[in-house]
């Protein structure tokens, strides 16, 4: 499993390859190396609810998964179901 620093170093890459303003929900199934996009979130959309809904419906216990919500960049890890979620600025993500 990732640690949260490492999927922190991530999210930061994928942001500085997208842009802040089009940075989607990010998930990764670790057990199986899997890296998902959550596309279709219309502009201005909740993106902690679309994103919980959809780790939600995947039924995972290990997962990392980050997502915006409002100013902030929440990383969230599931080890066995057990949740850690962390909050980042998404000023300091650039």
């Amino acid at each position: 499993m990732l640690t949260m620093s490492e999927f922190l170093d991530l999210t930061r890459n994928i942001i500085k390859d997208v842009g802040v303003e089009n940075f989607i929900p990010v998930l990764i199934e670790p057990n199986q190396r899997i890296i998902r996009g959550l596309e279709g979130i219309p502009k201005g959309g909740d993106h902690k609810a679309a994103a919980l809904d959809w780790v939600g419906a995947l039924a995972l216990d290990d997962y990392g998964l980050a997502y915006r919500q409002g100013d902030k960049i929440v990383i969230r890890l599931s080890r066995r179901g057990e949740l850690e979620d962390t909050f980042f600025d998404l000023a300091d993500m650039d």
